[in-house]
């Protein structure tokens, strides 16, 4: 009992179009297995991790610090003091006598002009602990730079992250739609394949011309040779969704089947341009790097003003004439550069200029992806009406096959119409796969252009 030829044709499709699911891997799981083995992914990932270290020493600037020097050195000759006593001592006499000076004058030995204060080694050790208490924010600006460092590298790590959903699915829609038409490759094997054993009964029984056996010979060979190039392009299409997912090239590909999102209205064209505006991570990465430059200008700036710290330590100098060596100290201490040549203020002016330059890109940026939004929504319009279009004439091309070769059979048409009627049919099965695969992509690849896939 013949089926009707619409429900022939859905069952078809089914067979076609929705490969084993037995144990298959969903498009979620395949994002799962390219996050945990893409390298650009990692890469990124530590560069957060780079960016939050810098933001944590950018805070820890306020904190105190403590530095110790040591200095031993070797001089070419003792240390020594000159003392105040002259070449004579004058002594007034204590007895004043006429006939005696009132003076006593003696010669000074040189050893008593001169004294050293310590050997010819000189060892000197200090610990200083140091808290800015003053830095014209220079600290606090150096800190707010840092922090939308890891802004930007927080941002960059989910725009790696969304690039490779998006090729990973892309990949996984080319395994889905090349395995989709290697399968109306081989319903178009096995369809003539059969018209050419209907040709070869009706020649044996003399109903054909020779020439009708040949020609339908030769379609077949050509049915088979597009099937072998199909078949290796399904090999190719799982090769690189394997790169893709860090597989083994030549691992089995078994994939859940996709099919085109329903037609939900997500909102308007203007809607979705607005929340890719503000949910596109290249947007919000490079608002972060504005800042961050803007804090550094800043911070650079703040080198004019003065820097002032509470300073406190211990010094240990190495002196035989001291009677304690070890000597503490505690005080502020300031340092103000009146003058640099203008070296501070055009290192900030080169950051505020590398500002302004961001600032242009991003404004690029807006409208391209604008212009990106626009070219994908029409994208997936156009998919859904072609997948329209296709569905309606599914049933018409197997209709049409059937009908051709039942008149090719008794007598009424020719095996040119066959031929053409099952060229059609497989052309009606491809545009119908291509249309479907396109507007499962283009559902994924709107998300991706809105800001999150």
């Amino acid at each position: 009992m013949r089926l009707p030829q619409r429900k022939a044709a859905v069952l078809f499709c089914a067979a076609v179009f929705m490969p084993a699911i037995a144990a298959a891997e969903t498009l979620d799981q395949a994002w799962e297995t390219a996050r945990a083995t893409d390298l650009g992914l990692k890469s990124s990932r530590f560069l957060v991790e780079s960016a939050e270290a810098a933001r944590s020493a950018a805070e820890r600037g306020r904190f105190p610090s403590v530095s110790a020097s040591g200095t031993a050195l070797q001089l070419d000759n003792a240390p020594k003091i000159n003392t105040p006593i002259g070449d004579n001592l004058s002594i007034p006499s204590p007895i004043h006598l006429p006939l005696l000076p009132s003076t006593f004058s003696f010669p000074v030995p040189p050893d008593l002009k001169q004294f050293e204060i310590g050997s010819d080694k000189l060892v000197e050790a200090s610990v200083t602990a140091t808290l800015p208490i003053f830095t014209g924010g220079r600290l606090t600006n150096i800190t707010k730079a840092a922090e939308s460092q890891v802004d930007a590298a927080g941002w960059s790590v989910h725009q790696t992250e969304q690039e490779l959903k998006i090729h990973v699915a892309e990949a996984y829609v080319n395994v889905l739609r090349a395995q989709g038409g290697a399968g109306i490759s081989d319903r178009e094997v096995e369809a003539v394949s059969g018209y050419v054993r209907d040709v070869q009964n009706l020649y044996g029984q003399e109903m054909v011309a020779k020439s009708d056996l040949l020609s339908v010979q030769v379609y077949l060979a050509e049915s088979q040779q597009r099937n072998l190039q199909i078949k290796n392009a399904v090999q190719l299409a799982q090769s690189f969704y394997n790169r893709m997912l860090g597989r083994p090239l030549d691992a089995p590909v078994d994939l859940d089947p996709l099919e085109p999102a329903p037609e939900i209205s997500e909102g308007s064209l203007e809607s979705l341009t607005e929340k890719a505006i503000s949910s596109r991570p290249e947007l919000n990465g490079l608002s972060a790097q504005m800042e961050s430059l803007r804090y550094g200008a800043k911070a650079i700036k703040s080198g004019l003003l003065p820097q002032v710290a509470l300073l406190g330590g211990m010094s240990y100098v190495d002196l035989d004439t001291l009677s304690d060596k070890t000597i503490g100290f505690a005080g502020v201490g300031a340092s103000w550069t009146l003058f640099d040549a203008g070296v501070t203020r055009k290192q900030a002016e080169a950051l505020s200029k590398r500002r302004v330059s961001t600032e242009e890109l991003l404004s690029q940026a807006r409208d391209l992806i604008r212009l990106q939004v626009r070219q994908t929504w029409l994208a997936r319009d156009e998919a859904r009406n072609r997948l329209k279009v296709a569905q309606t004439s599914l049933d018409s091309a197997d209709e049409n096959q059937r009908v051709t070769r039942d008149r090719y059979r008794e007598g009424m048409g020719t095996n040119t119409e066959v031929l053409e009627a099952e060229t059609r049919r497989t052309a009606a099965f491809t545009s119908y796969n291509n249309a479907k695969y396109d507007a499962v992509y283009a559902d994924l690849r709107l998300k991706y252009v809105t800001g999150g896939i």
